[in-house]
């Protein structure tokens, strides 16, 4: 009987062996969906980083041309506010030679009213 008895206790530690065996199976299993899992949203965080760094770069791109668009307008500005600048300098060079010229007719018509009451005079 003691044969028996350990061939039941051989029996009872194989299956306590394959219970644990199973057990441990089954844990592997579940700790490997959590494993795929956090793959899973490990690559759909990923993407999610891509597709915010080239929103990113498309407002940086735009950003960059806004700011060579201004930089033009600048230049055309400081070009437009040259010519105005030249524009009023020769204005009142003009305006200048035009006084000059006023007081060399008044000078010239003061001359000729003088001339003229010495004739009738």
């Amino acid at each position: 009987m003691s044969a028996t008895h350990e061939v039941g206790d051989y029996i009872k530690a194989i299956q306590h062996s394959a219970h644990s065996n199973i057990k441990g199976t089954e844990q592997t299993e579940t700790a490997l969906e959590e494993c795929r899992q956090m793959a899973e949203e490990s690559g759909s965080s990923l993407q999610d980083i891509v597709t915010k760094v080239g929103e990113a770069t498309m407002q940086v791109q735009s950003i960059a041309t806004a700011a060579e668009e201004q930089a033009a307008s600048t230049e055309q500005i400081h070009q437009a506010s040259e010519s105005v600048n030249d524009i009023a300098g020769k204005t009142a060079q003009s305006m200048q030679e035009s006084t000059v010229a006023i007081e060399a007719l008044n000078e010239l018509a003061d001359s000729l009213r003088r001339t003229i009451n010495t004739m009738q005079g």
